[in-house]
């Protein structure tokens, strides 16, 4: 402990420490009313120790757009985070995909793509069906803007670790946003690419990353016991699908409310990806979360993530698929023990796992 605190001296000039990233957030924020954000972010230094990664959900603005105010879950993330890692863990960049990608070079942007609710009920209408829905696919729709999105986060994510190599990673994805970052992780890219799209995160640069926090996931997969964890998520219905006993911690990344009780989110029928999330980021000892660095947030009334099956003879409409899928950062919505919101939950896990990979990496 005395070397570390030691040599803690040399590292507090570098990056952005805890106050100044608070205030460097409010500025990004700010910036936006005077037409100066890329000025602000523009003053983030070179490295730290931490860098804070964001990927907002469908038709959201970034923190720095306009009306960012109405959509807080990447306001929040980035400042708490910023606020609850300790003062000597320096934060070298806050990065948002589709805000920042010109200020490190990076060509690609994800878009967000809109949704509809027309959109998602498409999707709950064709449940079960092996092929995407036409509203998906389209040109430039939502299938174009997670690949977007994937591949923009494994450029910034392998420019950083290379350029800073002393850095550790904290990441956040809420709904779509969730979907790009689960997806780059998982490695796999859709049917309708070609195979030599490359979208995975390299293990070296896993390797790297305290925690990723995702909400809203609408390609969740809550396999029924450990033994179907890397199983392939079949198009069948629900009960012909393997059963298995639900233990708590059974599934080391399932946070919030929803049980594994054969819940899927509404799109992972048509991802069919073999799997969710690769094993070194989710390694443990079954019946223990303890190790596992990706958690993925969802409570038992969002039907995003939790997905149900629509009863053929009542008709949908958009209040079925809304839920409290807008409420992970709603600090009056508190579902987590100790009566705090999914997000403050999920901050405390992100902030202690980087912490404890920082010290046992460095």
């Amino acid at each position: 402990m005395s070397a570390l605190n030691a040599s803690d001296s040399g590292r507090r000039e570098r990056g952005i420490p805890r106050a100044r990233a608070l205030l460097l957030i409010a500025a990004v924020v700010a910036a936006t009313l005077f037409g100066s954000a890329r000025q602000a972010l523009a003053e983030q230094p070179e490295c730290g120790e931490v860098t804070i990664v964001w990927a907002r959900g469908s038709g959201q603005p970034t923190v720095s757009g306009p009306d960012h105010d109405a959509f807080w879950e990447g306001l929040r993330f980035q400042s708490e985070i910023a606020y609850g890692l300790p003062e000597w863990l320096s934060i070298g960049a806050i990065y948002e995909l589709g805000r920042d990608n010109d200020d490190f070079g990076i060509s690609y942007s994800y878009p967000a793509y809109e949704l509809t609710g027309d959109d998602v009920i498409a999707v709950l209408r064709q449940r079960g069906r092996p092929a995407w829905p036409a509203e998906f696919i389209r040109p430039g729709g939502y299938v174009d803007s997670v690949v977007e999105g994937m591949q923009e986060l494994r450029s910034f994510l392998v420019l950083r670790a290379t350029a800073c190599p002393d850095e550790v990673f904290v990441l956040g994805g809420y709904s779509q946003g969730a979907h790009v970052v689960a997806k780059a992780f998982s490695g796999h890219t859709f049917e309708t690419y070609p195979a030599d799209v490359d979208v995975e995160i390299p293990k070296w640069v896993r390797d790297r990353v305290g925690f990723v926090a995702l909400f809203g996931d609408p390609t969740l997969f809550l396999p029924k016991s450990s033994e179907h964890q890397t199983a392939q998520i079949s198009t069948a219905p629900p009960s012909s699908r393997p059963s298995g006993d639900c233990a708590e911690g059974s599934v080391p990344y399932r946070r919030g409310n929803v049980s594994c009780e054969g819940h899927f989110g509404v799109l992972a029928f048509f991802e069919r990806r073999n799997i969710y999330l690769p094993a070194d980021m989710i390694t443990g000892q079954y019946g223990s979360r303890e190790t596992s660095r990706i958690g993925s947030w969802c409570d038992i009334q969002d039907p995003i993530c939790n997905g149900f099956d629509p009863d053929p003879d009542h008709e949908i409409s958009i209040f079925d698929v809304s839920g409290t899928h807008d409420n992970y950062a709603d600090p009056e919505y508190l579902p987590a023990f100790g009566d705090r919101s999914w997000m403050e939950e999920a901050v405390v896990e992100a902030v202690g796992k980087t912490v404890r990979l920082w010290y046992t990496t460095w």
